[in-house]
């Protein structure tokens, strides 16, 4: 995704994933939800879907109140702080500031194991992550 890319519902994003038949075509979310949870499965999916995913509904209510406070403040983005008022948002959602690559990424694989054990999937919702890495942030 570039920076300018609107993100929408039914979004999902694969990591992981390196069998000879994905590079054939990209599963399809329901191919990726049917996958049985084994310890051979190495792969996660993020997936973005406000209508069920109550707590990314709830940081993008957030993330708006934050930009009509900055609106109000300054229409200017740069001068009012919207930019870093966000990201302090997501870093707030996603585990707090990074100060070990290595601590993140033990964090990361712990709630990884613990969203795969608790929902029985590969597909996990982006707001019940609460630890991301980069590509999640």
């Amino acid at each position: 995704l570039n920076y300018d890319d609107k993100v929408v519902d039914g979004f999902y994003d694969i990591y992981g994933l390196f069998s000879p038949l994905c590079f054939e075509k990209i599963p399809s979310l329901e191919e990726l939800q049917e996958t049985e949870v084994s310890e051979s499965v190495n792969f996660e999916v993020i997936l973005v879907n406000r209508v069920i995913d109550l707590e990314l509904g709830k940081l993008e209510q957030r993330a708006m109140c934050i930009s009509s406070d900055c609106s109000l403040m300054d229409r200017n983005p740069i001068r009012n702080g919207l930019a870093n008022r966000i990201a302090e948002l997501v870093v707030e959602a996603l585990g707090g500031v990074v100060v070990s690559d290595i601590d993140i990424l033990t964090a990361w694989k712990t709630r990884g194991w613990e969203l795969r054990s608790a929902l029985q999937n590969v597909v996990w919702p982006l707001g019940m992550l609460g630890v991301g890495l980069a590509r999640h942030r």
